[in-house]
């Protein structure tokens, strides 16, 4: 884990110009020009990424955020499940931690 106390910060997507995005049907692909990996997304990793991409949020403001408007619930997504994602997000390159 680069850091795992970056959680309790905010993220924000990398920069836009180094991902390309691809969707067929219900599958979205995402090409990160700096690590040269493309990456297979589930609907919420998804919704993260878009929603970090617009702005950047701590993980309780993107965990309010997913439940208000993506009907993502607390029995699907806990604040200890995202704090994981946005670790595994980091570790993948897709996404880093931000001070606002």
């Amino acid at each position: 884990m680069k850091n795992s106390s970056a959680s309790q910060g905010c993220w924000q997507t990398i920069s836009s110009e180094y991902l390309h995005w691809a969707r067929w049907e219900s599958e979205t692909v995402v090409f990160n020009e700096l690590t040269a990996e493309t990456h297979l997304l589930n609907d919420l990793t998804l919704a993260i990424l878009l929603i970090l991409y617009e702005s950047p949020l701590s993980c309780s403001m993107l965990l309010s955020q997913l439940y208000s408007e993506y009907q993502v619930d607390s029995d699907t997504l806990s604040d200890a499940q995202l704090s994981y994602l946005l670790n595994e997000l980091d570790e993948l390159g897709l996404i880093e931690p931000v001070c606002v």
